[in-house]
């Protein structure tokens, strides 16, 4: 254990030292900035190469190796020698943590067992549960169920092992629909017509479960950890929406998303690239603050174009996150126009993949994010 140790002590020296060498690409004075509503002083731009059908062999590889290891020292060490790692394409770094078992965490609370898996870091279901099951359901304890336990545990040793210069993210809390289908499976695409009282019911459960939830993370992380950005605190992610209209996410779906925006206040949208799903939260949910748009290949309902986006929040204080997979040989373009589009909205977040990129791209990455962030401070200069 002694050298797990000594690797974490100097994951964390040599993170401490490059922390202090690079505040001017920390994106965590960004990100409260644009909650501030003011212009960052670094650069929102992100751009990366994703994993290409060569490299996809080795990615399963690298992750089940990964998941063999039970070492909680070493885990952490990996964590903190990745913060950084973005500086290595020239990108700005985010000295932030994430906790939790990825989008299943609230699900393992009302009973989804989890089977970690290389095709699946975040883990896949051991087993649906039927319906009926949650008629005599008790909202969940976050102190008791589930994976919640572990959570609280992994927060505190990561507060007990890093230094406050690190923050602590919440966990992936999803939102009421999609925990809900993660539990119940495609069957819930049948039983909002056959059995709406039931649904109702899970889904209040869910929604009082995620408010406990809310109301315990900052004693566990404590206010001087939490990274404090509303796309992670206040967020809700509807990508199950994009497999139903926008007649039955206002009857079904809304009023357990109206519980959780009066509950913070405001709300961040992940809307899964769907644009009817964008519309219809930016239209039906009060104090929206936070929202995302952009260009995805083979998206379930489509996507959101950037242009249209614009003008929907436009005028709005909403913080618009650009995602969009480039097109090979359009990068430096699609960069630019997007950029570009600050002079009409100026609180956005560019996050670009290149599906298409491997390991040789990696000088043609480094080169582009150097030069779109450049661009982005050029702009920004004149908007000031």
């Amino acid at each position: 254990m002694e050298k797990e140790k000594e690797r974490l002590k100097k994951a964390i020296d040599e993170f401490m030292e490059i922390y202090e060498k690079n505040q001017n690409k920390n994106l965590l004075s960004t990100y409260y900035s644009l909650q501030n509503w003011q212009l960052p002083e670094v650069p929102p731009v992100k751009i990366n190469k994703g994993w290409h059908p060569s490299e996809m062999k080795s990615l399963s590889e690298n992750i089940e190796k990964d998941l063999k290891e039970e070492d909680e020292y070493t885990k952490l060490a990996k964590k903190i020698e990745g913060l950084t790692a973005p500086l290595k394409l020239e990108q700005p770094f985010l000295p932030v943590i994430g906790t939790g078992f990825g989008t299943m965490t609230v699900a393992t609370a009302f009973g989804i067992e989890i089977i970690k898996s290389p095709s699946n870091p975040d883990g896949l279901i051991k087993e649906n549960i039927p319906l009926e099951k949650f008629d005599e359901f008790e909202v969940p304890d976050p102190g008791k169920d589930g994976l919640f336990p572990k959570l609280k545990e992994e927060i505190e040793f990561i507060k007990e092992n890093t230094p406050e210069e690190i923050k602590i993210s919440y966990p992936d809390m999803q939102g009421p629909f999609n925990t809900a289908h993660i539990i119940l499976g495609t069957e819930i695409f049948y039983k909002i017509y056959d059995e709406k009282e039931r649904i109702f019911h899970l889904l209040q459960l869910i929604t009082d479960f995620m408010i406990r939830v809310y109301k315990v993370l900052p004693e566990w992380i404590g206010e001087e950890r939490i990274f404090k950005w509303i796309g992670r605190t206040k967020r809700i992610a509807e990508c199950s929406c994009n497999l139903i209209s926008k007649e039955v996410y206002k009857e079904i779906v809304k009023p357990f998303d109206i519980q959780l925006v009066n509950f913070h206040g405001e709300i961040a949208i992940h809307p899964c690239s769907g644009k009817h799903v964008f519309e219809v939260t930016l239209e039906e949910l009060p104090d929206v603050r936070f929202t995302e748009c952009g260009i995805v290949e083979n998206a379930v309902s489509g996507s959101t174009e950037v242009e249209y986006a614009i003008e929907k929040v436009k005028n709005k204080r909403i913080i618009l996150s650009i995602g969009e997979e480039l097109k090979e040989g359009k990068e430096e373009q699609t960069i630019r126009n997007h950029i570009e589009k600050l002079r009409e909205h100026p609180f956005l977040v560019f996050n670009y993949t290149g599906m298409y990129w491997t390991e040789k791209d990696i000088p043609k990455i480094k080169e582009l994010n150097g030069k779109m962030q450049e661009f982005y401070l050029k702009t920004v200069e004149k908007l000031r």
